[in-house]
């Protein structure tokens, strides 16, 4: 599928919220890999060859943002990409990062 991560999440309040780490707009490419980059208390025992796919798929991520342009993913890493984000932040970001992967997904 393909997948456009420089969409930007928006407040309740119609604003784009903004990356707390560098107060630029915070875009699904920057939630995407910081979900896949993250530590989880329920995969403490993840496997190196697991990380290892995380850390390339973040890092693919990352560079198509830079290229403004879409990417081709799998839908088994999109679904990745959703069920960590979903663990990562809380419900105003993960709601609309899944409706956005979702809506790329047609």
């Amino acid at each position: 599928m393909k997948m456009d991560f420089n969409l930007v999440l928006k407040g309740i309040d119609g604003k784009n919220i903004k990356d707390p780490d560098t107060g630029e707009d915070l875009t699904l490419a920057i939630v995407a890999a910081r979900a896949l980059l993250g530590n989880y208390q329920d995969e403490k025992d993840l496997p190196g060859e697991e990380k290892m796919r995380r850390f390339l798929l973040a890092k693919r991520i990352l560079e198509t943002n830079k290229d403004e342009e879409k990417a081709e993913f799998t839908i088994d890493e999109m679904a990745l990409v959703k069920k960590l984000i979903a663990k990562a932040f809380p419900t105003i970001i993960a709601g609309q990062a899944w409706a956005m992967i979702e809506e790329g997904a047609k």
